[in-house]
C-alpha cells in the first residue's frame, strides 16, 4: 500500500516538473502593427476625406483590433477602429446627416469602419470640444 501510494507521488511530482509545451507563441508587438499596415490605402484614403492623419488611423487599428476586422469587444465595439454603434457610430450617421446608427456587418466592413473611423476622429478634433483645455 505504501509502494503504492509513493508510485503515485512520483508520478505526480514528475507530471508537476515536467516543461509545458504552450500553444501560444510570445506576444509580438510587430504582429498587430503589420496587420494594420495592409489596410493603409484605406487609411490614407479616409484620412484625406476627414483630415485626419493616416499614421494616427493605423495607429489606432494597431492597437484596438490587431488589424482584424472581424472583432467584437465585450462593451459591443466592433471591427477595426473599434466603434459602437450607438455612440461613435450615430455620431457619425448625424454628422452625415442620416438616421439612425451602423448595424454590426456595416462596422466590420474594413472600408466603411475605417471611414466611420476617421470621421470620427474629425468630429472629435473639430467638434464642440475643439480647443478646450484641461486645467491645471
Amino acid at each position: 500500500m505504501k509502494l503504492r501510494w509513493l508510485l503515485i507521488l512520483v508520478v505526480f511530482l514528475a507530471g508537476c516538473s515536467s516543461k509545458h509545451d504552450y500553444t501560444n507563441p510570445p506576444w509580438n508587438p510587430e504582429v498587430p502593427v503589420k496587420r494594420a499596415m495592409q489596410w493603409m490605402p484605406i487609411s490614407e484614403k479616409a484620412g484625406a476625406a476627414w483630415g485626419v492623419d493616416p499614421q494616427l488611423i493605423t495607429a489606432i487599428i494597431a492597437i484596438e483590433s490587431g488589424g482584424n476586422p472581424a472583432v467584437v469587444s465585450k462593451s459591443g465595439a466592433v471591427g477595426l477602429m473599434q466603434l459602437k454603434p450607438s455612440t461613435s457610430g450615430r455620431d457619425v450617421y448625424r454628422r452625415m446627416g442620416w438616421r439612425g446608427e451602423p448595424s454590426v456587418s456595416e462596422l466590420k466592413n474594413p472600408e466603411r469602419n475605417i471611414s466611420m473611423g476617421a470621421a470620427y476622429l474629425s468630429i472629435l478634433e473639430n467638434g464642440p470640444l475643439a480647443g478646450s483645455k484641461t486645467r491645471r
